[in-house]
């Protein structure tokens, strides 16, 4: 598994833990709704700077994004 699919993995199942849609997601981390879905999908990757903010938008520290043993719930 390469880092986009272990990126894309944690944050769906995180957003999914804390109930959230991807439109919630991108308003939390200051993007759009369409840019979560395809990080979610493995079709782009992200800047250090906006995997921050989708950590933060996820209450979880950004490291936990990209281990593929972390668990997201």
């Amino acid at each position: 598994m390469d880092v986009r699919e272990i990126l894309a993995r944690n944050v769906r199942k995180r957003r999914a833990c804390l109930g959230l849609t991807q439109d919630e997601l991108g308003a939390r981390a200051g993007s759009s709704g369409n840019y979560v879905g395809m990080i979610e999908r493995s079709e782009t990757s992200t800047s250090l700077d906006m995997l921050a903010d989708i950590a933060d938008a996820l209450e979880i520290a950004p490291h936990l994004l990209i281990d593929p043993k972390a668990e997201m719930e």
